[in-house]
């Protein structure tokens, strides 16, 4: 009775559900522009459902529903009234439920709990009331039935999903900083989970075997938030993204490279792909160092870590210092804004191994002036970057006429004139190496009618630039740019 007393919670908390239970099956709870949420781990035979709702059926209605003749009833709970209707045909029982009215809030026992408190969930149980420890897997799972992006929960407030850019409310409950604190507590690894007893915020990667879901948790005078952002556990292709085949290509040796792209343009997702071409074309051992994990990478012919900052290692510079002793091939650095992560990567590549690292920059030349800044006026820090340095590749994302996203590229590479540059810090130098500029592929995009001129010049990182570009007559002096 106490595991149906759960079920029957759920139905209140979440107004206009319905519990659907089918022999054979593992239950749903049915919610109109909701995907099904499955009840129990494993299926249920008619007898287990019987005895489930041993105690609820009227007496004077169990005959009739044992003869094949459908009965329907009320059942007072704790929570409220519920109408249950069940059909046995054969040995194929069906049950629906869902609540008729609300009851006052009386607390009663569960599995065995004092009054007013909630015990465990049952083992077998897949998804409990949002009063339970398993409410935000449930919601996440959620998050993958609509195709939401985010997730939004506060101290105080209900949950609300971003779907279509839209935040839309998906449960009524109203969760208070204890009960999403223990929300947190059950996802988020023991480190960062002791950690931010000592601080306001923490961030890392909950995945499961769909999705990666981006936990971000802020402490402010308010109470607790949590924002989770959704992303597919697949790793785009090379060619879906639009990039070029060359760029792996290019980092079959060793050294650094840069990939680079203003925040929310997908470098991230660029470098996942990479990494994730590099790993599958060639037996190498690979480490990615990322704060949180966004990707899960699928191992090649070689060995694959993925360490997660503050939960697998201290620091980026850390995880770069280790990388030295444990006869690494390849490092994937998701952070490279910080001197000391420079100064490891570039100890790294020194040595022999390949650093494919991002940063946060409106372009190609911007990206090697950071890098030559956090050499912080060092001259032989300077030539050390000078020498490592394969190339730096920098990205935009442009609204395209299609209503999708298009991407445009450019490239600066580690050639004797750019290393030159990079030793003698002459960053104004940085434009006019480069071999194929971003200016050139948004207008190749505007000439193809796959972008519209003011989206060009509204991303370019150089907006007289790139009317200059746009007013060229032909593709072929647009080339020159």
């Amino acid at each position: 009775m106490a595991r149906l007393n759960q079920l029957f919670e759920y139905l209140f908390v979440n107004a206009g559900s319905v519990l659907a239970l089918d022999s054979g099956t593992t239950g749903v709870f049915e919610q109109e522009g909701s995907a099904p949420f499955p009840v129990f781990r494993s299926p249920l035979s008619s007898g287990q459902i019987l005895l489930l709702f041993a105690d609820v059926v009227p007496k004077t209605l169990s005959t009739q529903l044992l003869s094949g003749v459908p009965v329907e009833f009320q059942h007072e709970t704790a929570f409220g009234i519920v109408h249950v209707h069940m059909t046995l045909s054969g040995d194929d029982l069906r049950v629906t439920a869902r609540a008729v009215k609300k009851g006052p809030p009386t607390l009663v026992p569960i599995n065995g709990g004092q009054i007013g408190q909630l015990g465990p969930p049952p083992p077998d149980l897949a998804t409990t009331s949002p009063t339970t420890r398993f409410a935000l897997r449930a919601l996440m799972t959620e998050m993958e039935a609509r195709r939401a992006t985010h997730l939004h929960l506060s101290s105080g407030g209900a949950a609300l999903l971003r779907v279509d850019g839209h935040l839309i409310p998906v449960q009524a409950i109203a969760f208070s900083d204890q009960q999403l604190q223990e929300e947190l507590d059950s996802i988020a690894p023991v480190a960062l989970r002791e950690a931010f007893r000592e601080t306001t915020r923490v961030d890392f990667s909950h995945v499961t075997d769909s999705s990666v879901f981006h936990v971000a948790a802020q402490q402010s005078r308010s109470g607790l938030s949590i924002v989770v952002r959704h992303l597919p556990r697949a790793v785009p292709s090379i060619a879906s993204l639009g990039l070029p085949q060359e760029l792996v290509q290019a980092m079959a040796g060793s050294g650094l490279w840069v990939l680079a792209g203003p925040p929310g343009n997908g470098v991230t997702t660029s470098l996942a792909s990479v990494i994730q071409t590099v790993v599958s074309q060639r037996p190498v051992s690979v480490w990615s160092l990322e704060s949180p994990i966004e990707y899960v990478l699928t191992p090649g012919p070689g060995p694959l870590s993925q360490l997660e900052v503050g939960a697998h290692v201290g620091s980026f510079a850390q995880g770069l210092r280790d990388a030295i002793h444990d006869d690494v091939d390849v490092v994937m650095v998701s952070e490279l804004d910080s001197a000391d992560v420079l100064r490891e990567a570039l100890t790294l590549a020194e040595r022999g191994k390949l650093v494919v690292g991002s940063m946060h920059a409106r372009g190609a030349s911007q990206a090697a002036e950071k890098l030559v800044h956090l050499t912080q006026g060092n001259p032989a820090a300077r030539w050390q970057l000078g020498q490592t340095l394969r190339g730096v590749f920098a990205q935009v994302l442009a609204r395209n006429t299609e209503g999708g996203k298009s991407l445009a590229w450019e490239l600066l590479p580690g050639v004797a004139s750019v290393r030159s540059a990079v030793a003698d810090g002459q960053v104004s130098a940085f434009p006019s190496l480069r071999t194929r500029t971003l200016e050139l592929g948004l207008s190749e995009l505007v000439s193809a009618g796959l972008l519209e001129r003011e989206e060009a010049l509204s991303v370019a990182p150089d907006r007289s630039l790139m009317e200059a570009v746009l007013a060229r007559p032909s593709p072929a002096g647009r080339s020159a740019a």
